[in-house]
């Protein structure tokens, strides 16, 4: 009678493990839809998805007004240690570059930071090369294809890969596109205006500073992800 009793209580938890279980997953795969969601609202508007970020945080982002979303990552990240950001980034792009990151820190908490803009923007063409192909440097259409390629290939890591696809478009439709003479043509940023020096500097501010960051700190969050995946196998 007693084993029969133990053997009952022993059923009865086991069927609340599983429960609990299937409950706990299904919540997880609901919560890495939403935050998907996010993620292609986000990008689209260049900003990235900074590691410092919580979840809660950047989806609340996808829901307020677009003219108040810049407002709110420019609060989010402010609310960040520079320090903290640009370690990462130190560690990732490895020896030669550390020193004039560290400039870049004493700029943006000076608030003159309009000249590193340029800069940053070669920065995140690295970053892409670096999370595509260590040992070697592609440009112009090569990279946009590289990346491309990259992107397909990936495992589709429940919310990772959403990033490097809505990246993918932003670089394509905006930030790397070809041809553009105004920047008033696209809603945010674009690499050949601002490199050639066909863009107006003197309009820069914290939201084309801080979409830059949060780009380059998405890539080395995604690489991350990867060799995560990767050790794990």
């Amino acid at each position: 009678m007693e084993d029969n009793l133990l053997q009952k209580i022993n059923e009865a938890a086991n069927k609340l493990r599983k429960e609990r279980i299937e409950i706990l997953t299904q919540a997880h795969l609901e919560g890495m839809a939403i935050l998907r969601g996010c993620i292609r609202e986000n990008v689209k508007d260049g900003w990235g998805l900074l590691p410092f970020f919580t979840p809660a945080e950047y989806c609340r982002a996808s829901k307020v007004p677009m003219t108040e979303k810049d407002e709110y990552f420019i609060r989010l990240i402010d609310g960040i240690d520079m320090e903290y950001i640009f370690d990462d980034f130190k560690e990732f792009f490895g020896a030669g570059w550390s020193e004039t990151f560290n400039e870049c820190i004493s700029h943006i908490k000076s608030g003159d930071f309009k000249s590193i803009i340029p800069f940053l923007i070669s920065a995140l063409e690295k970053a892409i090369n670096l999370v595509i192909n260590k040992n070697e440097n592609f440009f112009g259409k090569t990279l946009k294809k590289e990346y491309q390629d990259f992107v397909d290939q990936l495992d589709e890591h429940i919310y990772i890969k959403q990033f490097a696809l809505e990246t993918k478009k932003v670089f394509e439709d905006y930030i790397f596109k070809n041809g553009v003479k105004e920047h008033d043509e696209i809603p945010i940023f674009n690499r050949n205006l601002i490199q050639h020096g066909n863009d107006t500097p003197d309009r820069w501010g914290k939201v084309e500073l801080y979409k830059i960051i949060s780009l380059i700190g998405g890539l080395i969050h995604l690489n991350d992800i990867i060799s995560l995946s990767r050790n794990s196998d």
